[in-house]
């Protein structure tokens, strides 16, 4: 099988069905691209039952040294291949022993850096930002207001519908990746600047957008990008706001209250609970604060004064004598 009807094979059918989006799989598509353009004109390799182990580990060396790809990134290509290898498998393109990636290592990634939170000043002055004498300002604050108060991510937020946004029972329905659908309780504040913004904006249809852009349409996820972006500057705020850091900032203080794991993974649409397990990091401020309430601290001026500041015998090099010592 060559390699182009191989990615075809893959993309059309094993990934559609498995419901990844349009956008991944258009990045699935070009990561396979330049996979199998090393194969054919670095290794000569014409087709995916060609190619070793040894190949791969030759492929993730040219990712690394002639790429300069970081740990995240070439386990993100692992990742692709290992799912482009099982699709074939399981179509019956090649045969399970020649599946290259078949106990393929995972490359060991570097500390993960999280991105800067927002403080719960920052959150208020971010909100403040929009005007709130205009339908556009109205619009902008409750998209904020939801951004935080849920942690839903851009597209998802992009994507409801009138029909999803149900006030009176303080939910909205969101469709995540993959075509995963989840229900996000509300918070009241939340709720009522939805309310607040329905009212402003005029009824509408079921299956229209739930935010509309200035022309009419439904607001964009790359609208909601530029949004954030521009409050982000008009507030003052120096880090670098985008939705997911937002995400970022509801998630982490819902851990810092308290919110259980389980929970936290089923408003966020995680999958997996690892991927929840990654807001349990703890940082430094919030290690040393947690130290300065230590009981000790409270008595340890009163215990350090009664420790000696002398050396006793066996401190000593061997051998040595004392004045006391009898001859």
């Amino acid at each position: 099988m060559r390699w182009d009807q191989s990615k075809e094979k893959c993309l059309a059918s094993y990934c559609q069905a498995q419901g990844l989006r349009a956008s991944t799989i258009r990045a699935y598509w070009d990561a396979l691209d330049q996979y199998t353009g090393y194969m054919e004109e670095e290794l000569g390799r014409h087709a995916p039952e060609q190619v070793t182990m040894q190949d791969v580990l030759s492929y993730v060396d040219y990712l690394r040294e002639g790429r300069r790809n970081g740990a995240c990134t070439i386990n993100r290509a692992i990742a692709i291949l290992k799912k482009y290898y099982r699709s074939l498998v399981s179509m019956e393109c090649i045969d399970r022993y020649q599946n290259p990636m078949l106990g393929f290592p995972r490359i060991k990634a570097a500390r993960r850096k999280f991105p800067d939170i927002l403080t719960a000043r920052e959150i208020k002055r971010l909100i403040r930002a929009p005007r709130k004498d205009t339908v556009m300002g109205i619009r902008d604050r409750t998209l904020l207001v939801l951004l935080l108060g849920t942690g839903i991510r851009a597209n998802e937020c992009a994507g409801l519908r009138e029909k999803d946004v149900r006030l009176d029972e303080r939910l909205i329905r969101v469709i995540g990746k993959g075509g995963d659908e989840r229900t996000v309780p509300l918070e009241k504040t939340t709720a009522q600047a939805l309310r607040v913004y329905r009212k402003v904006r005029g009824e509408m249809s079921p299956d229209s957008f739930f935010f509309r852009s200035r022309k009419g349409g439904g607001l964009s996820r790359h609208g909601i990008y530029s949004r954030v972006l521009t409050y982000a500057r008009v507030a003052r705020i120096r880090k670098k706001v985008t939705p997911h850091v937002l995400r970022h900032t509801f998630a982490t203080h819902m851990m810092r209250k308290g919110t259980k794991l389980v929970y936290l993974k089923e408003i966020l649409g995680h999958r997996q609970l690892a991927s929840t397990e990654v807001y349990l990091h703890m940082t430094a401020a919030d290690i040393r604060a947690a130290m300065e309430k230590h009981p000790l601290k409270k008595v340890a001026a009163g215990i350090v004064k009664y420790l000696p500041d002398v050396k006793l015998r066996f401190q000593y090099p061997p051998g040595t004598r004392f004045a006391f010592d009898s001859t």
